[in-house]
Formats: structure tokens, C-alpha cells, sequence
């Protein structure tokens, strides 16, 4: 197993109900060294300039680039804390051995994004707060309509189950057009198929 591999583990063994102490100390062990502090919500943003410098925003935010990169910060556990991961190495799959949910919706969006930053590739990145109790931290951010909004050309949330969809429709709403999926496939080259079912 490589670091990175290892570091996803530890990652997801935070049990992040929203306002959890697990979500605090996630956020402060994970995020914040990359983001900085949250907003008055506790939506995380940050830029990665074309040059590889990163700003940290909490409040007004300047964009230079027109897509966002997007994931969440809580989960959908029920209780607090910490949980053991097990890891097979045969399958490549981790889990747990209680009745609540691994987590990795949506450790895995946030792994992905720190690590794009680290990468230093050029984007908006934003991590949400309570995404899994009413969409709190995105609902926040459109409802005060922030002008840089109207610059964005694209939001790309890693959020899903599996590895071959890009989502097209969210709570029986187009959000993604065939031809933006098929543009956004012809890219990564990962076999995605457009799927509605969001």
C-alpha cells in the first residue's frame, strides 16, 4: 500500500456527522493545512493559479478560473468519532465491520482535491459543509449570489458511487449536458458513461 493509499485509510476513519467533533478534527487535520480556515458557514475555498500559487479565500473571492472543483466535508454516519478501516489488499477494498455507512461519500471527493492542490492544478476548489443534511454550505454560497459566480463555466463535484458515471440530472434536474459529459469523457479517458440517475 502507498502513502497515498494509507493516507485515504486514516482519512476515513473520521466519523463526520455535521457539527461532529469527528468533523472538526477531520477538517482541522486535512483540510485546514491545505484550505485555511472556513467560511461563516464552514465551506472550505481555495485557488490554485495557473503559475501554482494557492489563495486561501473566507469571505470575497476573486476567481481567475472558470471551473470548480467540489466535494463535502460531513458525512451520513450516526454517531461520533472514530471507526476502525480494514483494507483488503486481494479485492482493493476497504470497509467496516459495523451497520453505519465506510464514509468514502465523500472522503474520496475530498481526497481528490487536496491532492489536486498539492498538484498543483489550476482551479476553484470548494469543499462544502453539511452537503448531506440539505445542501447547508452550497445553498449558502448561491443564495448570497456572489457576482463570481457568473464567471464560472463549470462545477465539477466528485461525489458519486462507483467509477464509470458523470451525473447529468440532480433531483429530476438537468445539471449537466450530454455534450459536456461526453467533452468531459473524451478527456479522462476513464470509460464514464452519462447517467441521469443522480
Amino acid at each position: 500500500m502507498n502513502k497515498s493509499q494509507k493516507k485515504l485509510l486514516d482519512m476515513l476513519t473520521y466519523k463526520r456527522r455535521e457539527g461532529s467533533v469527528g468533523q472538526q478534527l477531520f477538517n482541522k487535520r486535512f483540510i485546514q493545512p491545505m484550505m485555511g480556515k472556513p467560511d461563516k458557514v464552514g465551506n472550505y475555498l481555495c485557488q490554485v493559479y495557473p503559475d501554482g500559487q494557492v489563495e486561501k479565500f473566507r469571505g470575497v473571492i476573486h476567481p481567475k478560473n472558470k471551473i470548480i472543483f467540489m466535494a463535502h466535508h460531513d458525512t451520513v454516519h450516526k454517531t461520533d468519532g472514530r471507526q476502525k478501516v480494514f483494507y483488503d489488499a486481494v479485492s482493493k477494498t476497504a470497509y467496516v465491520d459495523h451497520n453505519e455507512c465506510l464514509g468514502a461519500d465523500c472522503t474520496t471527493g475530498v481526497f481528490l482535491i487536496l491532492e489536486m492542490i498539492r498538484a498543483k492544478v489550476p482551479g476553484l476548489y470548494i469543499i462544502h459543509t453539511g452537503e448531506e443534511c440539505g445542501g447547508i454550505g452550497s445553498s449558502y454560497i448561491v443564495e448570497g449570489n456572489p457576482k463570481w459566480l457568473n464567471d464560472v463555466e463549470a462545477c465539477i463535484s466528485f461525489d458519486r458511487y462507483g467509477t464509470n458515471s458523470i451525473i447529468t440530472h440532480q433531483m429530476c434536474q438537468r445539471t449537466c449536458s450530454d455534450s459536456f459529459a461526453d467533452d468531459l469523457e473524451s478527456i479522462l479517458k476513464m470509460n464514464l458513461k452519462s447517467d441521469s440517475g443522480g
